[in-house]
């Protein structure tokens, strides 16, 4: 299974997110963003998220830049301030903006992707259709620090299934995509939605993807601290 290069983009991505967050606890929170992504010559990827909804949010931008074999450089972009501040710590992408999904997790996840031929333990059926069981380990300094359990299917290539495991087998985070919210765009099959559940903080959030654009041209400029400091 050549999965990468199917499952996604090879340059760029632009795209609506609908995100909808509710905890156990009873609350819920709903938002929308504007998302676009670039893949660079150097093998650097980032990422743009532009808050529009709700209104005491709009005009937050986040700027996550992800090089080879490094935690991404977050930067949060405040209206009130003006100014683009750096983020710290593993969960910098989750606290500011509110999913259960960071960027983080899909990091891990195109990578899976990417060596799926060397990671295969086992066929299975899941939700009706033939998947692959890929398996692989995060490390940071040679321990492992968090384990992934996917189910790839084998035609469209897009997981069905994540299950995040902390070093410990305790479970993280499970994401599920059911087959009918799996569409062709621009010869990739993409989620259109897809929900997460996290576990320990007993939350869920689903991800509705609206006005899909793939591999259309986009400047680099966009993907700096300047530009979101300019345009704010």
């Amino acid at each position: 299974m050549d999965c990468g290069w199917r499952a996604t983009p090879m340059r760029t991505m632009e795209q609506t997110q609908h995100v909808q967050v509710t905890s156990t606890a009873g609350w819920s929170r709903d938002s929308v963003r504007r998302l676009r992504w670039k893949r660079f010559d150097d093998g650097t990827v980032k990422a743009r998220i532009g808050i529009e909804a709700p209104k005491r949010d709009a005009g937050l931008e986040v700027l996550i830049v992800a090089r080879p074999q490094t935690r991404p450089e977050i930067y949060v972009y405040t209206p009130d301030t003006g100014r683009a501040r750096r983020m710290v710590g593993a969960g910098a992408s989750v606290s500011a903006l509110g999913a259960d999904l960071s960027f983080e997790d899909l990091q891990h996840i195109e990578r899976l992707l990417d060596a799926v031929a060397d990671q295969v333990t086992g066929d299975t059926q899941h939700a009706g259709r033939a998947v692959a069981v890929v398996e692989n380990d995060v490390l940071a300094d040679g321990v492992t620090t968090l384990r992934l359990r996917a189910f790839v299917d084998k035609r469209w290539c897009v997981p069905l299934m994540v299950e995040f495991f902390a070093a410990d087998g305790a479970p993280e985070k499970t994401l599920r995509t059911a087959p009918e919210h799996i569409a062709d765009i621009s010869g990739h099959w993409v989620p259109i939605e897809s929900t997460v559940t996290h576990h320990r903080l007993g939350t869920r959030s689903t991800f509705t993807l609206s006005d899909i654009v793939i591999d259309e041209p986009l400047p680099d400029h966009l993907f700096t601290v300047q530009d979101i400091e300019q345009r704010g």
